[in-house]
């Protein structure tokens, strides 16, 4: 069917053949944020799982981890169901030798207190009774329907230690909210869920700096191989050290994660474990539900870190848009304002400089996407870079 505006002689200048369609247009023009996919349907999905009974309790923890427990305290907990915490530590003051000392002596108890309570639940002619600690534990476990759960839980690989994070994420939260509009803006036209400009919460707290021993870069963290597909690294520019430039190729990557996978959460979980990886899992397990994924898949790549991250990612978003209620004092940063201008040709940093009056750490603080060898007027800013200026 052809919809059409009609147009006859000028004594009957419009005639609407579909009035019902000018009504849909006028609501979609004056009322587009309202029905955005973006905003209605794809941040939705994101709160959705957020909500979901399966990954409620993982969520949970992390939320502790980033507003309850501070850096000197840490906690032992399982990693198969990190809500289930034995004990906090604390660690305050301790050097890293004596830190991990005492972070093994209580990972070493609450071993030989599982393997007790394991014993005496086996030994059904057992007349002894339960320690305070494994009373602890039997309440805990409550709910865990397995076998030989006690005995599991005492596994190497199933007991951890976690250091809390309140005051990284509190920094975290004031930083972010230089770049978190312009974030947003850039997934919008992506059509990617907006909500997922909190992954650099988890990647890198926002540090601008952030640099890993697998060559991993800027908030967002990504690797030179990934980072070549969506943005531009050579010689005297790294696009990866640019929180808002860097953010187009975190949501191109998104995209296509979600096109290959589905859905927004094993989208999330590729962006740490990668797509391919997930997508094996996927053909592995013969679904692609996210809590079936975290809770089943397991490989010698996909361990406690990639099957948390969901959680993390979801826990960060939470935190972040709930700030005022964890943190009341929050002094948050003003978003970035800024002007851009074209570079025509190459010119030297320091000339840039003096043309448009601005100091040189103004000028390397807007723009971190220029390498060390630039601001030292080694090479010159490359042409087709849009340099950033503070805005008029």
């Amino acid at each position: 069917m052809n919809f059409c505006l009609k147009i006859k002689a000028k004594a009957r200048p419009w005639r609407i053949r579909h009035p019902f369609l000018i009504s849909w247009v006028l609501i979609g023009i004056f009322q587009w944020p309202v029905f955005s996919p973006v905003f209605a349907s794809e941040n939705e999905v994101l709160l959705k799982i957020a909500r979901s009974s399966e990954l409620r309790s993982q969520i949970n923890f992390w939320i502790n981890v980033y507003t309850r427990w501070s850096r000197n305290e840490g906690v032992i907990h399982d990693a198969k169901y990190p809500e289930l915490v034995y004990s906090v530590v604390p660690i305050r003051g301790l050097s890293s030798y004596q830190r991990k000392v005492r972070i093994q002596k209580r990972l070493d108890y609450w071993k030989h207190v599982l393997l007790s309570l394991h014993q005496k639940e086996s030994d059904s002619t057992s007349s002894r009774s339960l320690s305070k600690d494994e009373k602890k534990l039997k309440q805990m476990f409550q709910s865990i329907e397995e076998p030989l759960k006690y005995l599991s839980a005492s596994q190497k690989r199933r007991m951890r230690f976690q250091r809390g994070y309140r005051e990284g994420f509190e920094g975290a939260l004031k930083v972010s909210s230089r770049y978190l509009p312009a974030m947003e803006e850039i997934f919008r036209k992506e059509n990617v869920p907006d909500l997922l400009t909190r992954i650099p919460f988890v990647e890198s707290s926002f540090n601008i700096n952030a640099r890993s021993k697998v060559g991993a870069s800027g908030v967002w963290q990504f690797i030179p191989s990934t980072a070549r597909l969506f943005l531009e690294i050579s010689q005297g520019l790294d696009e990866r050290n640019d929180p808002i430039l860097a953010a187009k190729g975190a949501a191109k990557l998104l995209k296509k994660n979600y096109e290959s996978l589905g859905n927004w959460g094993l989208a999330v979980t590729a962006y740490n474990h990668g797509r391919m990886g997930m997508m094996r899992a996927v053909r592995i397990l013969g679904t692609n539900q996210p809590s079936v994924v975290m809770e089943r898949y397991r490989s010698s790549t996909f361990g406690f870190a990639s099957s948390n991250f969901l959680a993390e990612i979801l826990a960060a978003i939470e935190v972040e848009q709930n700030a005022s209620r964890f943190f009341p004092d929050l002094d948050r940063l003003r978003p970035l304002k800024f002007r851009e201008v074209l570079v025509e040709k190459p010119v030297y940093f320091t000339r840039l400089a003096k043309k448009w009056s601005v100091s040189k750490r103004t000028l390397k603080q807007l723009n971190p996407a220029l390498e060390r060898p630039v601001f030292l007027n080694r090479i010159p800013v490359p042409k087709g870079y849009r340099l950033r200026l503070p805005k008029r």
